[in-house]
């Protein structure tokens, strides 16, 4: 590991949240704040983004490879749950941080179950910085991995957090005042660890006004870890697909890139060869689905944290509700008519087609999806200067203690 010290480290464990950070990273920079980018593997190399990154950008320079968290195959609960294990046995006593303090997108999950508790251990504060506003309202469900979750925390508790997402960090970054920071309320964070920091995303061009017919229709597609809710989420797809199919729309599928993607693409090719799709367009699922946005006229996703560049370019999205994937916020916005939520897929042609036909409700459509971005993601303008002001608050706050 790099002799270097830095002021901040980041644990990303995505390539979009790869390329978030050295974002980030930069920002910092600019503020004489130093920073890297911990490059790790646990769940898999197909996971964890590091092989997809653009050749062109130089990420290696700006990384601390932690190599007792470099696992390359895919992995499953149990093996998941080993490797853990194996990697904080590895870190307990030889792992010493390069870094003043650290930043996590998840902080009960992944990575951050085996950094923070070492975290802790070395007095070096954790920042849980909001990734999207999907947020369980309980931290298990009536499912087998959820039960295998509970069961190991209260087994392994050493290892594996019995806490619920956000409670195990010392300070929280949250976009706005709604949303992720209602949940923070409601299981009691106290307030002063919690920081407004705005919308930490890059938002593409926003779409001119115009009158023509939205034709081209991207469809996204995001997994979850339950087998029964990915199994039914993937039936959702196909049969969004396949009623679609029977009108003049041009259409195109992404998958997520997180592991387990080929099940949907291979139900969509054999679906395909079997004549029951006719004409659908897969794109490349390593893409990065909010650069495809400018090239579609119309989203439709259940709901997703990529949805809130596209509400603020003013383009439509639709989104899916299913028993698999309820998100209470964007519920309460569809009641107020701030986001089109459909709970039947049969509704999609219809909703499209008003889309097209009654401009006026195309634009309040548009309008008030512009405003539901701003609710949730927070103000465009602010984060470039609150970001390493509250790092610097919280550096401040280190160094004095360590005195």
């Amino acid at each position: 590991m790099s002799s270097q010290k830095y002021d901040v480290a980041f644990a990303p464990i995505n390539k979009r949240l790869i390329y978030l950070s050295f974002q980030l990273s930069k920002l910092l920079d600019e503020n004489n704040i130093s920073s890297t980018i911990l490059k790790t593997s646990l769940i898999s190399s197909d996971h964890n983004g590091w092989n997809d990154l653009d050749s062109i950008h130089n990420f290696e320079g700006h990384t601390t490879p932690i190599p007792q968290i470099n696992y390359l195959k895919n992995s499953n609960f149990f093996t998941y749950s080993y490797r853990v294990i194996k990697s904080r046995l590895a870190m307990r006593k030889t792992y010493k941080p390069n870094f003043t303090c650290l930043i996590v997108f998840m902080d009960d999950f992944a990575e951050a179950e085996i950094l923070i508790p070492l975290m802790k251990a070395h007095r070096i504060p954790v920042i849980l910085f909001q990734d999207g506003f999907f947020v369980r309202d309980k931290k298990y469900d009536f499912d087998l991995y959820s039960l295998g979750k509970f069961l190991r925390s209260r087994i392994l508790p050493y290892f594996f957090t019995p806490k619920n997402y956000s409670e195990n960090a010392n300070y929280i970054f949250s976009w706005s005042d709604y949303g992720f920071k209602d949940f923070l309320d409601s299981i009691k964070i106290n307030p002063k660890i919690i920081k407004i920091i705005g919308y930490p995303f890059q938002i593409g061009n926003k779409k001119l006004d115009d009158t023509r017919e939205f034709k081209k229709i991207l469809i996204l597609h995001s997994p979850l870890p339950s087998l029964v809710a990915e199994e039914g989420e993937n039936l959702i797809f196909i049969n969004i697909i396949k009623l679609l199919d029977k009108f003049n729309f041009d259409l195109f599928f992404k998958a997520h890139p997180r592991t387990g993607f080929k099940k949907i693409i291979n139900l969509i090719k054999e679906h395909m060869q079997n004549g029951i799709i006719k004409k659908v367009s897969i794109l490349d699922s390593s893409l990065s689905s909010e650069a495809l946005y400018g090239d579609y006229d119309i989203l439709i996703m259940t709901p997703s944290a990529s949805s809130i560049d596209a509400l603020y370019r003013g383009i439509p999205v639709i989104f899916i509700k299913s028993k698999y994937n309820k998100v209470k916020l964007i519920e309460d916005l569809a009641i107020n008519d701030q986001v089109l939520l459909i709970d039947d897929i049969n509704k999609l042609p219809q909703v499209i087609n008003k889309l097209n036909n009654d401009l006026s409700y195309r634009d309040s459509v548009i309008s008030s999806g512009y405003e539901a971005a701003r609710k949730i993601g927070g103000e465009l303008d602010i984060f470039n200067n609150t970001f390493p002001l509250e790092i610097k608050k919280i550096l401040d706050t280190v160094n004095y203690d360590h005195k």
